[in-house]
């Protein structure tokens, strides 16, 4: 369960991570 937990965690924060530089790209241009 804890293992499980950590794994959506990540999920999780690299998902915002990649929208969050999509987002910047997208201003950059």
């Amino acid at each position: 369960m804890l293992r499980n937990l950590g794994f959506s965690l990540l999920l999780s924060i690299s998902s915002k991570e990649y929208l969050l530089k999509r987002r910047w790209k997208n201003k950059n241009i």
